[in-house]
């Protein structure tokens, strides 16, 4: 049996040999944690579905622009999009991962509430 450096000083303050880990169940802290991510997701859904329309009407207009006014333009409503579809992409994940946990059929022990939501929820992370 090797022991590591940073556990022989665990190991002298309980006198013993090395314990088990204690399980615990983390179902309430993933639910916290999909629950907590859908919110900023959907704000930055919003704002960025709003924002690719903001300088839609300069672009579409009779207004001279540059060369270098068109593809600044361009590159902005593509990131506006982009962002809208990750945006979209995080919410309907963490829903799904949301309804997976409320349905409960998965090992809720773990030793600490990142072990078990990386074994059960390998995409989501």
């Amino acid at each position: 049996m090797r022991i590591s450096p940073s556990s022989v000083g665990g190991l002298l303050v309980r006198g013993g040999a090395a314990a088990e880990p204690a399980l615990q169940n983390f179902y309430g802290d993933a639910l916290g944690f999909f629950g907590g991510i859908r919110i900023p997701a959907s704000f930055l859904a919003g704002s960025s579905l709003a924002a690719m329309f903001i300088f839609k009407a300069k672009a579409a207009g009779g207004e001279s622009l540059t060369k270098l006014e068109r593809r600044v333009l361009a590159f902005y409503h593509f990131s506006s999009l982009l962002a809208f579809l990750l945006s979209l992409n995080t919410i309907a994940t963490a829903t799904i991962a949301n309804t997976a946990v409320l349905h409960g059929r998965f090992n809720k022990m773990a030793e600490t509430a990142y072990m078990m939501m990386k074994r059960e929820f390998e995409y989501e992370l």
